[in-house]
């Protein structure tokens, strides 16, 4: 009986084990398996998801804040010869305004509104007191452009 016993006993056992094997494999419990282990990440996944968006916008507004910077700073290297043109434009008007400078002395006296005494710089001030107001020279256009040519300036 013992052998009759051990055979039918391990038969009932590779049958109880391939049992096991094929409900713990069926399809419908690894698709419940999947699906619970999908319940789980998911939600991680999606916040993940959220998150990454949001940084990738950020990233992108700082590649363009780098990239208008950039931008700005080779802006500024080419812009060297505007200065260099303003600075030459500074120093024309510095030598124009001291060639003014140098011809408001020589001019012509004239007759002031009182019709006594000429107007010329040394006495500007007493014919603004006798008058009332200060009187500014006026040079003519001809005799400016005279000037500028013989000093070496000349512009048209």
């Amino acid at each position: 009986m013992d052998v009759d016993l051990d055979y039918k006993v391990k038969k009932l056992t590779v049958r109880f084990s391939e049992n096991l094997h094929i409900v713990a494999n069926e399809p419908s419990l690894a698709l419940y398996r999947l699906q619970e282990h999908v319940r789980k990440t998911l939600p991680v996944l999606s916040d993940k998801r959220v998150e990454m968006k949001n940084i990738q916008q950020e990233v992108q507004g700082m590649c363009y804040d780098a990239e208008y910077a950039t931008k700005a700073v080779k802006k500024m290297q080419n812009s060297g010869s505007h200065f260099t043109a303003i600075d030459e434009h500074l120093k024309k008007t510095m030598y124009l305004k001291q060639e003014l400078d140098k011809v408001k002395p020589r001019r012509t006296p004239s007759i002031s509104s009182t019709g006594n005494q000429p107007i010329s710089s040394t006495n500007t001030d007493q014919t603004a007191k006798t008058v009332g107001r200060e009187e500014t020279p006026v040079l003519e256009k001809s005799n400016i452009n005279e000037e500028r040519n013989e000093a070496g300036g000349q512009r048209s």
